[in-house]
């Protein structure tokens, strides 16, 4: 048995969810399918072919009538016991059927109700049948399972056409509605079972209310894809309609008026399609939809039925109607019922099923009612009462030409529908990302808010001005509802920096707040308070200094230096230099605020103007941070690309780092020279030449590229990492600009390799050790870098696909969010890149599958620990060398000891002190089997939930 399972695709975990689903579906079909031959008998039997229009526009008036009282019983008592009530009605309503047939002059009464009522059954059971299944499944597993689960149909098809077969001969039409009701009364059962199954599903996300029929309505007006998919709805409808009622004429014409012939018939043919639907579900669909997915099979139906109309048409024989019928039961119970239901697979659960039961029942049935109304005027025409409309009177030809356009204009919007099925799961990736980030940028702020609201209520300073200056060296606009208050603080410091917070926020509802700080008996409170003013209310600082007469110190030489540097009368640059250098030279945090002052006005003046004042180099180099923030600020409002180096150096300072990377991107394109030579020299800290890609990126232009590209296979995995998310943010921001895809594609095979090699080493690794253990989390975590890796490429080389939001839902902790992601990238990736990377993604691939695929992809194994420890020891990254050298100590391996010797003089310190832990763990000291040495993660960028592209997000500040 669990051989037949793996040969089907069905996980261990699986297996009873598919089984009580798979029957349930056969249930439902098979007691629609047992009813249609009855149907059938009966109504022909009684009035003949022609009067089935009649019919065909009764049934969506009764269900138009009947659906909104289901709904609102539905809602009342629940899903579960709507269904299952519905099923109970149903069968009671066979019973009461069975009888009233029976009585003397039954079946002249009953039989068009009974038609009528068949096909209302047939909207509803299975329709409620794969709605359910819809529920259990996510997108990945439709793919595999809904082959089998499918195949309950085709089964169903086989019960009901032999039970027709055999039954109507030996106990008649009528009595066989005993076994359907035994049929539905069974399914009720199993419904139960399943349902009972499914709440043991774990649910990962929220659920919200189903929408209601008005609002899934809406939504399906709303949505070109939705309108796409009620427009072919609507067509199939009728196309299946026109070619069911053509084998019926010519069925009623052999057997006129012979009720058991014709269920037998009818039953027969059920029989045989059921078959031959459930060979082709076993073996061809879920094949089909995982090589060729739904744009190719949901041609297959329509296709199919406009040559076998097309037969008709020149051979208007028995034969080619039974063979454009065969076309139509053995594939649309097959591969197209599972296209169809993948086709709904893209939308949120709660939109879901009011969405499909607006189409599946409303639209179909509406389909159905206009169909039969074209049906009748292209015929006989019809008769009510006095009252005669004639028809066209068109026959097997006519029809069948009919029906070859219709089905033309279904393969147009199949196409359509290919191409917006893509783009519908695109759109819920989007939304889920949007929501998320929503999300996270609300607990973000309402954090914050409390955080700062929490300092402000215990009127600790020290607590406000920690929760002020982490606003301002992130570079995130605080609160300001929160901020404002601090204006009024006891303490000056904290009024200085409030008001310096709104003043870069900015808030421009603060100047009669400014003016009056400008009498502030603080000077730092006055200087932030004129500074607001020439920003945000553009005054001029001397005048306001005349005006008031009371500033002193740095704020009047400011403003005095400002003067004496500007062209014209007054200009007197001995007199500025003098000045300036003064303030440039104070020490101390006394001359902090004149140092800061200095380099603002630096920043104002040209670069050899400035170079002739004061040395701005000095000041980027300050301890202050404010002083240093300003200075690096200065020089690239002065153009000083001479102070290049200098500016990229503050990228290691935690507190300046955001005006570094600022005053870098404000150089723009002339510093990109500069920047590749830093990049490039072994003497730049490792922190700073991670920071440069993320400002290169921002910098934008053709050059920006060559050099990102250039820099791809960077033996840092963090500054690989770096340079990856850098080009793509580059792409995004600037699509115009062109980068070698080859080379592109290179890299990011590269890094699929490599992460299948990273589960080679994982898989053998990972049974001596715990899942806890340094070595089998540091390889985790590591891996989890190379997928980001792996997601920023493929953004970059498919940038008009939304790749970032597929990572976002390939990481999402909703198991539907990540099957639609996987879903996209199989629609969108080429297909000798998909092959490789799904499986490393899908989370139903387990990591022994992708160990023994990563042994097939690389040619080689790793089947040893010497061998995994080996090629940890192999990499170019120090973090991973560390995790092979601590190996060797946990595993004891000690005929790899010499590779411990070898590492023992490394440039990279955390290598050196795990060789030493290692050597010790082999020696035996107790003391380092006590507390192991853990490698940490070095200064590598967070995985985010969000996309985190642009430097602003890659942590920054």
């Amino acid at each position: 048995m669990n051989t037949l399972w793996r040969a089907l695709d069905v996980r261990p975990d699986e297996v009873r969810a598919v089984v009580l689903t798979f029957c349930y579906v056969a249930l439902a079909v098979a007691g629609f399918l047992l009813a249609k031959p009855i149907r059938n008998g009966l109504f022909l039997a009684e009035y003949g072919a022609y009067s089935l229009v009649y019919a065909y526009i009764a049934v969506p008036l009764v269900l138009t009538a009947a659906l909104p009282l289901y709904e609102a019983v539905s809602a009342r008592v629940g899903r579960r016991a709507g269904v299952t009530g519905s099923l109970l009605f149903f069968g009671l309503n066979v019973l009461a059927f069975w009888w009233g047939f029976r009585r003397p002059g039954g079946a002249e009464s009953l039989s068009g109700v009974f038609y009528v009522w068949v096909n209302c059954f047939g909207v509803v059971v299975p329709v409620q049948a794969w709605s359910f299944a819809s529920s259990v499944f996510d997108a990945r597993q439709a793919r595999r399972l809904f082959g089998v689960i499918g195949s309950g149909a085709s089964a169903g098809a086989i019960i009901g056409g032999l039970l027709a077969r055999e039954l109507a001969r030996r106990i008649g039409t009528v009595n066989l509605l005993l076994v359907l009701a035994a049929i539905i009364f069974l399914a009720a059962v199993v419904v139960n079972l399943a349902w009972a199954e499914r709440k043991r599903t774990p649910q990962t996300a929220a659920r919200r209310p189903p929408l209601s029929l008005g609002d899934a309505i809406t939504v399906v007006r709303r949505s070109r894809y939705l309108t796409a998919l009620a427009l072919m709805v609507f067509i199939v409808a009728i196309v299946t309609q026109w070619t069911q009622f053509q084998f019926s004429l010519v069925a009623s014409a052999r057997w006129v008026g012979n009720p058991d012939r014709l269920t037998r018939l009818f039953g027969t043919f059920n029989l045989a399609m059921g078959v031959v639907a459930f060979v082709i579900q076993i073996t061809a669909t879920g094949p089909a939809l995982r090589r060729y997915g739904v744009g190719a099979t949901v041609l297959l139906l329509p296709i199919a039925l406009f040559s076998g109309s097309l037969l008709t048409l020149i051979w208007p024989l028995f034969w080619a109607v039974g063979l454009t019928n065969a076309f139509d039961q053995g594939l649309r119970f097959s591969i197209d019922k599972a296209t169809f239901e993948l086709l709904y697979l893209p939308l949120p659960s709660h939109v879901k099923s009011g969405v499909k039961g607006a189409i599946d029942v409303l639209v179909s049935r509406l389909g159905d009612g206009v169909g039969g109304l074209l049906l009748g005027l292209a015929t006989q025409g019809f008769a009510f009462g006095m009252v005669d409309v004639p028809g066209l009177g068109l026959g097997l030809r006519g029809l069948a030409a009919a029906c070859a356009v219709a089905c033309g204009v279904w393969m147009l919007l199949a196409l359509t529908l290919r191409r917006g099925y893509v783009s519908a799961i695109t759109d819920s990736l989007q939304q889920y990302r949007l929501d998320i980030e929503r999300a996270a940028a609300a607990s973000m702020d309402r954090s914050a808010s409390t955080v700062l609201a929490t300092a402000f209520d215990s009127g600790d300073p020290d607590a406000i001005l920690y929760v002020l200056k982490a606003y301002a060296q992130s570079g995130r606009r605080p609160p300001l509802e929160a901020v404002r208050p601090l204006l009024t603080h006891d303490v000056a410091a904290v009024r200085a920096r409030a008001l310096a917070a709104l003043r870069a926020a900015p808030d421009l509802t603060i100047r009669a707040e400014a003016e009056r700080l400008l009498h502030d008996p603080d000077i730092e409170v006055r200087t932030e308070a004129l500074l607001w003013l020439a920003d945000h209310a553009k005054v001029d600082p001397l005048v306001q200094i005349d005006a008031l007469g009371d500033f002193e110190d740095f704020s009047i030489r400011a403003s005095i230096v400002a003067l004496y540097s500007r062209p014209g009368r007054y200009q007197n640059l001995e007199a500025a230099r003098i000045l300036l250098a003064a303030m440039a030279n104070e020490k101390g945090s006394q001359g902090r605020r004149a140092r800061v002052e200095a380099a603002m006005l630096l920043g104002r003046l040209s670069g050899d103007e400035g170079a002739e004042l004061a040395d701005l180099a000095s000041l980027v180099a300050d301890d202050d941070p404010e002083v240093a923030a300003a200075a690096v600020a200065a020089a690239a409002r002065a153009s000083r690309l001479d102070l290049v180096a200098a500016v990229a150096s503050c990228l290691a300072n935690d507190a300046i780092r955001r005006a570094a990377h600022d005053a870098l991107t404000a150089f723009g394109p002339p510093a990109l020279p500069s920047l590749e030579q830093i990049v490039d020299a072994i003497a730049t800290p490792a922190v700073v030449r991670r920071e440069i890609p993320d400002v290169v990126a921002r910098i934008g232009t053709d050059e920006g590229a060559r050099f990102l590209v250039d820099h791809l296979l960077e033996t840092d995995v963090t500054l690989r990492l770096r340079f990856i998310g850098a080009l793509a943010t580059l792409r995004a921001r600037h699509p115009e600009i062109a980068v070698d895809r080859g080379a592109i594609e290179m890299v990011l095979m590269a890094e699929v390799m490599g992460h299948y090699r990273s589960y080679q080493i994982l898989g053998t690794l990972t049974s001596p050790l715990q899942s806890t253990d340094p070595v089998a989390v540091a390889l985790e975590t590591s891996m989890r870098y190379e997928v980001e890796r792996i997601f920023r490429l493929m953004a970059i080389r498919w940038p008009r696909f939304d790749v970032e939001s597929a990572y976002v839902g390939v990481m999402a902790q909703d198991a539907r969010v990540r099957a639609n992601a996987l879903e996209f990238l199989e629609a969108v990736l080429k297909p000798q890149v998909r092959t490789l990377v799904l499986p490393l993604l899908d989370p139903q691939v387990t990591r022994e599958e992708r160990v023994r695929l990563a042994n097939q992809v690389l040619g080689t194994r790793v089947d040893t620990h010497e061998d995994a420890v080996l090629a940890l020891l192999a990499s170019t990254d120090p973090w991973l060398r560390s995790c092979g050298a601590y190996a060797i100590g946990a595993l004891g391996l000690t005929r790899l000891a010499p590779e411990l010797d070898r590492l023992a003089d490394d440039p990279d310190p955390l290598l050196r002190e795990t060789v030493a832990h290692a050597r010790a763990r082999l020696a035996g000291e107790e003391s380092a089997v006590a507390e192991p040495l853990e490698p940490p993660i070095v200064d590598a960028p967070h995985l985010h939930q969000a996309w985190a592209s642009s430097a602003d997000e890659m942590g920054v500040g």
